[in-house]
């Protein structure tokens, strides 16, 4: 197994079990905390899969700028939806 898919399988496992504590209401910390490891993961492996292999040209580098700001744009109406949710 390579670094790549070392990061992939880590991230994953971390998405799954914060997803599994997004379920448990009974502690809001807890639930910040599984919402934020979310987005991070959703983040890394994003990115991770669409960086190319080798040789990157000038395409997949804008394919992955504009992939991280839909996930970073996602993120911030997720935080701002979380915050309007609980207040």
């Amino acid at each position: 197994m390579n670094i790549r898919q070392g990061i992939y399988w880590f991230f994953t496992l971390i998405g799954a079990i914060s997803l599994v504590f997004l379920m448990q209401w009974f502690n809001f910390d807890l639930y910040k905390i599984s919402f934020y490891a979310l987005m991070i993961t959703v983040f890394v492996l994003t990115v991770n899969s669409l960086v190319p292999r080798e040789k990157p040209t000038l395409k997949d580098i804008v394919k992955v700028v504009v992939a991280i700001a839909i996930v970073l744009i996602v993120f911030i109406v997720a935080s701002i939806g979380l915050i309007f949710l609980i207040t």
